[in-house]
């Protein structure tokens, strides 16, 4: 007990920055808030420790535009940034998806940004003429922390699979073109999931799993069903894709065989720094019918599992892990709902300390520790 307890001291040490606010027993929660700059002056990042939310002076210039990947090991985190020459358009009223982003790791110690992956030089959005840019999907940590991969669009039409070194700050296309078909209907970013098996690259309709090493193609995993989302899932001590059906039934699937079976639980996750603490359980809600003709509506939710006690929380859930984290001690949880910051602890979910008039309009990312998915067996 007394070493794990180091650990999680250690750990907690390595997340906690050089803060102004005061100490609490957990370093403090970064919030993300995408494009906030666009109608204030206000950063997109925040830190809540306890008792209050201050601005994080680091990673200026930021503009995210999606989720904090959090490093499994670094007090580091990756994400998009709208790019420089999307600034115009956008004040123009453009909006969507695929267009030109670059890819970031900020030092949550330092502050510090690493461009990953920016625009060519010769990038375009010229009004004449075609354009030329690059879009990077949502990124991905390797398992142990020291390489990040993406898919990319290329201004040359070419959707490729690529993988950054932080040792060596050294840039390599894994698989240099993930669409040799060229099937227009597929989205021209492909979010990329990675496990000790390989990486997941996601096709629509299921998985293609390459070699971390030479980005050979190992297998393609195709799902019965459309999945509304799936994502790698630990099962006794192996790693398996997990999806969910239009039946919201959920799956797990061999990476290298394809052979599916039926979950035997729900998904869960979990903090990796404190496996046994508070952890997230996806289940359903079914209430009662509004009368005797419409049937039962099933409205999925997150529930806390505290041992062998399982306790909803009081709100909707949605298929995004990033609006939810769990503390580094592993005894409470924090999520985004109505606008504000709430925190579960001992049983019981309130609006966090200091944050009762803090707007969460534009929130996309809760980052406290790293998290994954295992399974979590009914009536344990």
């Amino acid at each position: 007990m007394r070493q794990k307890l180091l650990l999680i001291c250690l750990l907690s040490t390595l997340l906690l920055p050089s803060l102004s606010v005061q100490a609490t027993e957990n370093p403090p929660l970064l919030l993300s808030q995408d494009w906030r700059w666009l109608k204030s002056d206000d950063p997109d990042f925040w830190w809540w420790a306890g008792e209050q939310a201050e601005p994080f002076e680091g990673c200026e210039g930021d503009r995210v535009e999606s989720e904090l990947i959090l490093s499994p090991t670094q007090p580091m985190v990756a994400y998009l940034s709208t790019s420089e020459i999307w600034l115009p358009l956008m004040g123009e009223g453009w909006s969507g998806a695929d267009f030109p982003n670059d890819l970031l790791i900020c030092n949550l110690t330092t502050g510090e940004i690493t461009e990953v992956a920016v625009q060519p030089e010769n990038a375009t959005l010229a009004e004449q003429g075609a354009w030329y840019y690059d879009s990077h999907s949502v990124p991905t940590w390797s398992p142990d922390g020291t390489q990040l991969a993406w898919t990319e669009y290329t201004g040359d039409d070419v959707l490729q699979l690529t993988v950054y070194d932080l040792a060596t700050s050294d840039t390599k296309i894994l698989v240099e073109d993930l669409n040799p078909d060229g099937i227009v209907s597929l989205p021209r970013r492909q979010r990329v999931y990675w496990s000790d098996v390989g990486i997941g690259v996601d096709n629509i309709k299921g998985f293609e799993v390459y070699d971390v090493d030479m980005g050979d193609l190992l297998n393609t995993v195709t799902f019965p069903q459309y999945s509304q989302f799936q994502f790698w899932i630990t099962y006794e001590g192996k790693s398996y894709i997990s999806y969910n059906d239009t039946d919201n039934i959920w799956y797990l699937v061999d990476p290298l065989t394809g052979d599916s079976q039926v979950m035997p639980g729900l998904p869960e996750l979990y903090s990796l720094i404190t496996p046994d603490g508070l952890a997230l359980r996806y289940e359903e809600n079914i209430p009662p019918p509004y009368n005797d003709i419409t049937p039962p509506h099933r409205t999925p939710r997150w529930s806390v599992v505290d041992g062998s006690n399982i306790m909803p929380l009081d709100y909707e859930w949605q298929p995004f892990n990033n609006l939810v984290s769990i503390s580094p001690d592993g005894q409470s949880i924090a999520y985004a709902h109505d606008d504000r910051l709430w925190q579960w602890q001992a049983g019981k979910a309130n609006i966090a300390n200091g944050m009762e008039d803090f707007a969460l309009d534009t929130v996309i990312s809760l980052v406290w520790t790293p998290m994954a998915w295992r399974v979590g067996l009914l009536g344990e």
